[in-house]
């Protein structure tokens, strides 16, 4: 006897390994996020995840090195949607990049850096993940503010300088917890919207 349904389409092993890294990635950023590195732990990633600790420990071979990815994942998806943005609002054209990027960085990112770098002062194993974490980030920072502001400023030869400051300036604001609309809120993005004329003048 035949049967007119369809057959059943075949998950490949790859798919079955991106759904599952995803799952875990996920789990970790929203408890990280929201309960902070303490609570991070890898009983609660599967909890919130659904997935076994075989499959977690077939990933990542620890929290440290669970988190790091988490935060890394985090990024990335966090950086593709400012450029977006940045490319729908023609931001170096004369958009407020300064708004734009303060919400990137006093967002979930903001915070789970945050957490990570009070966390690494005490956690040797983590500090090592976060190292080469720096690396990646400063560098995807410096893309970012050439995509914010345009190549013709991105050629100054401070402009690596000014994006370490503004984004160094705008993390510590971010760590102050700084109410959206406020007065103070206002008060920082114009100061922000000030620095490429301090910084990049024609004179370097």
């Amino acid at each position: 006897m035949s049967s007119d349904a369809p057959p059943r389409q075949r998950i490949s092993q790859r798919e079955r390994r991106e759904t599952a890294e995803r799952k875990l990635l996920e789990a970790t950023v929203a408890i990280l996020i929201d309960r902070g590195y303490a609570a991070t732990t890898t009983l609660e990633v599967q909890r919130q995840s659904g997935l076994s600790r075989g499959v977690l420990l077939h990933y990542y071979g620890s929290r440290s090195e669970l988190i790091a990815a988490a935060v890394r994942h985090l990024y990335a998806t966090r950086i593709d949607e400012v450029r977006t943005r940045a490319a729908v609002l023609e931001t170096s054209k004369g958009g407020d990049w300064a708004a734009l990027l303060w919400q990137f960085v006093s967002g979930p990112l903001g915070r789970a850096s945050l957490e990570l770098l009070a966390v690494a002062r005490h956690d040797e194993e983590m500090t090592e993940y976060l190292v080469p974490l720096e690396r990646e980030f400063g560098r995807a920072n410096l893309d970012l503010c050439r995509a914010l502001l345009g190549e013709e400023r991105a050629a100054h030869p401070r402009f690596r300088e000014f994006c370490v400051v503004l984004v160094t300036s705008m993390l510590g604001a971010a760590a102050q917890s700084i109410a959206a609309g406020s007065a103070e809120e206002k008060r920082l993005l114009a100061s922000w919207r000030r620095l490429p004329d301090i910084y990049l003048t024609a004179e370097s």
